[in-house]
């Protein structure tokens, strides 16, 4: 199953839960990534970015600001020493 970046825009004067983007995305809680966490991207836009893992990883949203946006694997290139 693939990664997904997904992003929410938060209009509340609290940085928003893991449980508050899982209901703004209308995704199951467990297919967020808790390790990633909701990290802020945007404070003059408010906007969110969570990494999503449900099988809907690969389709667009209604609206595309949302996502799904690529997350490659980060990995050692060349030889390591």
């Amino acid at each position: 199953m693939d990664d997904a970046i997904m992003t929410i825009r938060w209009a509340a004067d609290r940085p928003p839960t893991l449980d508050d983007a899982a209901r703004e995305l209308s995704v199951p809680l467990d297919d967020l990534d808790r390790e990633f966490g909701v990290q802020l991207i945007s404070r003059r836009n408010r906007k969110y970015a969570v990494v999503y893992r449900g099988e809907a990883a690969r389709e667009p949203r209604a609206n595309p600001e949302e996502g799904p946006f690529a997350n490659p694997r980060i990995g050692v290139f060349g030889l390591v020493e």
